[in-house]
């Protein structure tokens, strides 16, 4: 769930990061424009879904999606591809997936040694992580089953014990690789056996789990061992500002802003709907107009905060460089809750499952 959500709001949150990057172009703060498209992409949800144009909607949104879904994986290609390898890419940043392509393929004998290599040592990690942990999480016969069942046998006159097993100098019986010996200690033996796989097969799956996070801390101490600036790391947060970001909105920024934003309504519709249909219940009613609603109320709460709209995802608060992502999250938040309350106040918006608010 949180995988297909990542991957469907990242076409919204590219629009997104189109829209903060031109921030200087319009005359407008990056959280400027980020509160104005909530205003806007929220207007557009609570319009549509008033009008009973839902459908229309749900119809334009699945073929804007796949195409924008296409376009925001080639751009994250290029832009990992440029990360993982040191090149360095001449001429300005392009948003025109193309262009950017042919450009990084143009750089690849700038590519650094020294960065390959760590990035090379990085994904293997990263894959043995992953394999490990899938390996912890397959049932294994636990040690104890074993043993019991090796010591009843030793119990009984004429059991397996006596028929296959042997007995050393030292009073050890051997039975397969298993090594036992009588009363309390063996109980002991098969409890230490049991506590040490459960232990490290929780480890396993512990470091599986934080794979990513151990693969950046330790990409980030081996850039740093070698004093390679080509990869740059998280910068210090700057102190969150607060302030009213709506202050001087004019005619011609939201004419400006408005196709974007009718394009970022559709998307996040339609990834809205994905996401609900494949984690919705069968007992759910789910209707494109209460989806909406719902999403619609939440962009407009976002942007009383100063927020993003709903759907796109947070990381996109990294491009707004004054308020180092506190306000948007903020305002995400409080459009998430202004959802929730309209689908509980409104009797018509009961039936909304959580999906549509979650």
């Amino acid at each position: 769930m949180p995988s297909l959500a990542l991957q469907t709001g990242s076409t919204v949150a590219l629009c997104m990061g189109e829209l903060t990057d031109r921030s200087e172009a319009l005359g407008m703060m990056p959280a400027e424009v980020a509160g104005l498209a909530a205003l806007l992409v929220g207007s557009v949800h609570v319009l549509v879904g008033l009008l009973d144009m839902a459908s229309i909607a749900e119809l334009f949104s699945q073929p804007l999606l796949r195409g924008r879904t296409i376009a925001a994986a080639i751009l994250v290609l290029s832009s990992q591809a440029r990360a993982l390898t040191g090149l360095t890419v001449p001429g300005n940043s392009s948003s025109v997936p193309v262009v950017q392509m042919v450009r990084m393929f143009m750089a690849v004998p700038t590519c650094k040694g020294s960065t390959c290599g760590i990035s090379a040592g990085l994904i293997v990690m990263l894959l043995l992580l992953r394999r490990l942990g899938a390996q912890a999480a397959k049932p294994r016969p636990s040690p104890c089953a074993e043993l019991s069942s090796v010591s009843r046998a030793d119990d009984t006159d004429g059991g397996l014990a006596t028929v296959y097993g042997k007995q050393s100098d030292s009073g050890l019986s051997e039975f397969g690789h298993i090594w036992r010996m009588g009363g309390s200690t063996r109980s002991r033996c098969a409890w230490c056996m049991s506590c040490s796989c459960r232990a490290m097969s929780v480890v396993a799956r512990s470091a599986a789990a934080a794979a990513n996070l151990l693969v950046l801390v330790a990409g980030s101490a081996a850039y740093r061992a070698i004093g390679d600036t080509s990869v740059s790391l998280i910068s210090t947060l700057e102190t969150p500002s607060f302030a009213p970001r709506l202050q001087a909105v004019t005619f011609e920024k939201i004419a400006a802003l408005a196709p974007s934003a009718v394009l970022m309504a559709f998307l996040s519709l339609g990834s809205h709907l994905i996401v609900v249909e494949r984690v919705r219940r069968p007992c759910d009613h789910v209707g494109a107009r209460r989806e909406l609603l719902a999403i619609g109320a939440g962009s407009l709460g976002a942007a009383v905060c100063g927020g993003m709209p709903v759907m796109p995802n947070l990381a996109t608060t990294q491009s707004l460089k004054d308020c180092a992502g506190a306000l948007g999250a903020i305002g995400n938040a409080a459009g998430h809750l202004a959802a929730f309350m309209l689908a509980a106040q409104f009797p018509a918006l009961q039936q909304v499952p959580s999906c549509a608010i979650g």
